[in-house]
Parts: C-alpha cells; sequence; structure tokens
C-alpha cells in the first residue's frame, strides 16, 4: 500500500490513544554524612559510624546531623524536580518517645568532610558522646579537620528550614516540603552549590530532644537514609526502539538543546535511516505508546483530542524535509551539515510557540524501500 500524505493524516484521524506521562523516580543514599557534637575544642566527630545525631541531649549537649546526596549523578541535567522526600531510620530517642519536638531540615552553604570516626567503637552502644575526629572530619568547628572551620561554629548553613517535621519515636521519620523541592533542583542545575542538609533541633534550648538515626554506614540497609525525587527529564523517548527499517536497524532520533536563546531551540538529528530515502520531522502535544500502525512501523504521536500533530514545515525558507545520506544520517536539503533547528514556534494549528517550561513530542516519518514507510523512535523535550 502506498501511504500518501493525505492516507497519512486519514489516518490520523483514527487514533484515540491516551497520552503518557513522562517522569521518573528515583531513590539515593548518601554520599557522605556525619554529626556535629557540640565541642569548644572541635574535637569530637562520628564520620564513619553508624549512627547519625540531631537533637539535644539531656544534659544541654547539641548534636547536629549532615548528609549529602549526589543528585547530579542520578539525575539527567535539565530535569524538573517535581516532589522529594528524605526517609531517615530513628533507631534511638533521648528518653522517652515525645511526638512534640520539632526537628528541621537546613540547606548546608558549605562544603564539610567525612572521616574515618566512629563514636560507637570502643565498647560504646550508644554513640551520642562523639569520637576523637580524623583527618576531613566534620566538627562543631571545622568543615574538615584539622584545618579548615566553618565561619560559625556548628555549622553554616541557611538559617531558615527547609522542612520541618517531628522524630521523636522510633521507626520512619520523613521529610517533604516545596523547599527542599527547589534545594534538590537547585543541586541538579548548580551540583557546585550542593553541600547536603544539616539536620537539627528548631528550639535548641530545650533539652531531651535528641534521637539517633541510622547512617550510610548503618549495617542494615533499610536503616540508612533514602532520598526520594520524582523528577521529569528533559529529553526522554517513546516508542524505543522504533520498528527495524530496511536495513535492519532502527532509524533513532536524537536532540540538544541551544542556550543561545530563551527558552533554547532544539536541534534534531537521526541516524540509522535507510540511505536516500524521503524524510522530515512530525510534532505533537502529546505521545501515544505503543503507537497506530502506520506502513512498516507505528506512529507515535497523540491525535486524541484536543492533542494536535503536524510536520514541522515552514515553507519554503525553514523546512524540515531531507534524506538520509549514505550513513544513514538525516540531513535538511540544501544543508552544510547534518541536523536540523527549530524556530520557537511550531507548525501546528494556531501556531503556538515553544515556552519555557513547554512540553512537545517529535518524531520522524521517512519513506522506506519501495513503497513503505517508517518512523524513528519518539522524542519528549522539555524545554
Amino acid at each position: 500500500m502506498k501511504i500518501t500524505s493525505r492516507t497519512l493524516l486519514w489516518l490520523l484521524c483514527l487514533a484515540s490513544c491516551p497520552p503518557l506521562a513522562w517522569a521518573d523516580t528515583v531513590t539515593l543514599v548518601p554520599t557522605q554524612d556525619n554529626t556535629l557534637f557540640e565541642s569548644g575544642t572541635g574535637a569530637l566527630s562520628s564520620g564513619s559510624g553508624p549512627r547519625g545525631y540531631f537533637g539535644v541531649t539531656q544534659t544541654g549537649a547539641i548534636r547536629r546531623y549532615l548528609v549529602q546526596f549526589d543528585v547530579a549523578a542520578a539525575i539527567p541535567p535539565g530535569a524538573t524536580i517535581d516532589n522529594v522526600r528524605l526517609d531517615l531510620q530513628v533507631v534511638q530517642v533521648t528518653g522517652a518517645p515525645v511526638a512534640f519536638y520539632t526537628q528541621g531540615v537546613h540547606r548546608v552553604l558549605e562544603s564539610w568532610g567525612e572521616g574515618s570516626s566512629d563514636s560507637t567503637s570502643g565498647g560504646s552502644t550508644g554513640g551520642g558522646q562523639g569520637a576523637p575526629a580524623t583527618l576531613n572530619d566534620a566538627t562543631w568547628l571545622h568543615r574538615f579537620a584539622p584545618n579548615s572551620f566553618w565561619t560559625l561554629p556548628g555549622g553554616d548553613f541557611q538559617s531558615a528550614a527547609s522542612a520541618t517535621g517531628s522524630a521523636g519515636f522510633p521507626g520512619i521519620v520523613s521529610f517533604s516540603s516545596p523547599d527542599m523541592q527547589a534545594d534538590v533542583q537547585l543541586w541538579l542545575d548548580q551540583p557546585g552549590d550542593n553541600h547536603g542538609w544539616l539536620l537539627k533541633h528548631i528550639a535548641e534550648g530545650t533539652t531531651g530532644s535528641a534521637v539517633a538515626v541510622g547512617s550510610r554506614e548503618a549495617i542494615a540497609p533499610v536503616s540508612r537514609p533514602q532520598l526520594v525525587i520524582d523528577y521529569t527529564p528533559q529529553f526522554s523517548t517513546f516508542c524505543d526502539p522504533s520498528d527495524p527499517n530496511s536495513t535492519g536497524l532502527s532509524t533513532q532520533l536524537m536532540g540538544t538543546l541551544l542556550p543561545t536563546t530563551s527558552p533554547p531551540r532544539l536541534f534534531v538529528e537521526a541516524n540509522q535511516g535507510p540511505p536516500g530515502e524521503f524524510v522530515y520531522l512530525l510534532v505533537g502535544s502529546a505521545p501515544q505508546d505503543p503507537g497506530l500502525p502506520l506502513g512498516s512501523g507505528h506512529l507515535c504521536l497523540s491525535v486524541q483530542p484536543p492533542n494536535v500533530i503536524g510536520r514541522y514545515n515552514v515553507a519554503p525558507w525553514w523546512d524540515s524535509i531531507g534524506t538520509f545520506g549514505a550513513n544513514g544520517v538525516y540531513w535538511v536539503h540544501g544543508a552544510s551539515s547534518p541536523g536540523y533547528e527549530l524556530l520557537a514556534f511550531l507548525v501546528l494549528p494556531g501556531n503556538p510557540l515553544i515556552l519555557a517550561g513547554s512540553e512537545w513530542h517529535f518524531q520522524m516519518w521517512h519513506r522506506d524501500v519501495g513503497t513503505t514507510s517508517n518512523f524513528s523512535n519518539g522524542l519528549t523535550v522539555r524545554f
């Protein structure tokens, strides 16, 4: 069957698949943690101990817990952080369990370290008194013992808490808030500003609020801190891999955002296409996976109302029409290099603009050997 543009548009009108939400979740464990034990000499720490401590002891000694997660190593650049939750396992409380002690989560402003000290070693079961600090340990006075200091004793952190909660009972305690979400977004966008969080009792003049939580060195994995992050990636694929074309390979569509404008412009590339075959770019307001069988492949852009789809063609001077070269790489007709840069608006009803924060979906259609046609994978882009 020969697929003409008119036939393609008619078939699109038959599609009725629901759009998909492109979000992901990752659970992180700390890259380092430590406890700041109040001390005029800065001699105490517990960088490698199985417990962390925060709150105020019965004798009025302050404890503050530092914890850091490598967000940028786990989430792709440009992603949008949708929600975060910090889970800690409370393993011991001071005295009888109490629900009304409020603990705060504060963003740390300076880097700090984790040494080999362990406050539970030497026969101490609780470990809440600290151990002699070792090289590069964070202490009440030091970011990195023994020579690098905090600006203020007790750590340099944002005075306003990013979140608050009660940690007065053994078991899981969770912290989550829009401000914590903003902290994690900052750490993704600017990894050099990621120094983690500090947990402390909000009213440190009140005694008996100290708790012990499992640290990243806790023997039981369930006792270790976890940071659960929901995010939407800037780029994601669907119908991937696509149906093999006549070369036996799947046509691959990829994208890059060029930061020379606001919002950034999208530059698309495609490879592994059938050499010499006609190709152009499709754009739509929603994906569908699995797609609509068409030719030798699947159309994976939804036309279920109110979704729309169209060919990216600002004729005659900015057209996505091209061919695959001898090596299967996409070239726009008349271009001096492979690939295609989109303008700031889309060739859809109303010529909608590509706005910062908007999300659009793309797929390549191409001829294949003979009279059939095929498609690339789909590409979702958050601008």
